[in-house]
């Protein structure tokens, strides 16, 4: 049962493949310290998307189709057309806990089935849901997944992560929509990838890390990437604790950009893009925009690869 680990993996970190289902805010439980989405249908139908997954294709046949076909044939889902959205969403910042949703087609008797054969395999029950725990060949971490309905799968590290999940799912939890909580934003239209998380300064970051200042700094963070209109858009905002702190922040983001753009100095392609982010400070708050027109950026990314593959 090898592929069961892979195919876990896959279900937790899949975005290239990337009916379009936008994130679903009373699918989060309402103290969660971040989510994650990603609308796979909308990613699906952008022809930059798509252009970019085949050209992943072509580079690295295997990785990229031979996963999904294995998936497919061994558990019954169809990630490369029947993945839909991928939600997922944690109460702890620096930990690897959370859960995951994802909106797939497939067969979950097949799937189910399978899981049996799993290492470690338990099952339990919560109401009317069947929890299938099992360990991870490979990496020695537990696993559970819930067929919660037909198309829509929920995975976690714990049977009580998986079992609170399905709470907030059937309205016996309360969700996000009932908070004031910056995750409860309004999702900007036309986002692909959307990622949001608060409490930052109380995350529990390795003290050797070099990010653990920048992190205990923090109040939130706010991402989203998406297409509209023929452009490419990526805007993120960053809210920390003074505005002097803010200030600090955007001098650190335009003295890494002043580097990046050193090693850059012989792929004027890569660099034009760099140079289309703008970082901003308005009080207490970090804003970073980058905006492209599709035509614009496929072919100076395609360039851009190109000089990089001669290079390496």
């Amino acid at each position: 049962m090898r592929v069961l680990g892979v195919s876990v993996l896959v279900l937790f970190g899949w975005v290239a493949l990337a009916q379009a289902e936008p994130l679903d805010l009373r699918q989060v439980a309402a103290d969660a310290q971040w989510v994650a989405h990603n609308d796979v249908d909308l990613m699906r139908a952008s022809p930059v998307i798509e252009k970019a997954y085949q050209a992943v294709c072509e580079q690295w046949p295997d990785q990229a189709e031979g996963q999904t076909d294995r998936l497919h044939d061994d558990f019954g889902l169809d990630l490369q057309n029947g993945l839909h959205s991928i939600t997922a969403y944690g109460k702890q910042i620096g930990k690897p806990t959370g859960v995951l949703i994802a909106q797939i087609d497939g067969d979950k008797g097949v799937l189910e089935g399978k899981l049996k054969d799993a290492p470690g395999y338990e099952a339990s029950e919560h109401g009317k849901y069947t929890l299938h725990s099992f360990t991870q060949e490979g990496k020695g971490c537990s696993m559970t997944l819930a067929v919660y309905s037909p198309t829509k799968l929920v995975v976690g590290r714990s049977v009580a992560d998986v079992a609170a999940a399905i709470d907030v799912l059937d309205g016996k939890a309360p969700n996000l929509t009932k908070t004031k909580s910056v995750l409860a934003a309004k999702v900007p239209a036309d986002a692909m990838l959307v990622g949001r998380a608060i409490g930052l300064s109380h995350a529990k970051v390795p003290e050797k890390s070099p990010l653990v200042n920048l992190v205990k700094q923090s109040d939130s963070f706010c991402v989203a990437f998406g297409i509209k209109d023929e452009v490419v858009f990526v805007d993120a905002e960053l809210a920390v604790k003074n505005a002097e702190t803010a200030v600090q922040f955007k001098n650190l983001a335009d003295g890494s950009r002043a580097m990046l753009s050193l090693q850059l100095a012989s792929m004027p392609e890569a660099l034009k893009l760099l140079n289309l982010l703008k970082v901003n400070v308005s009080g207490k708050k970090v804003t970073a925009n980058w905006r492209a027109p599709v035509d614009e950026l496929w072919t100076q990314a395609e360039a851009a690869f190109a000089q990089w593959e001669s290079t390496h």
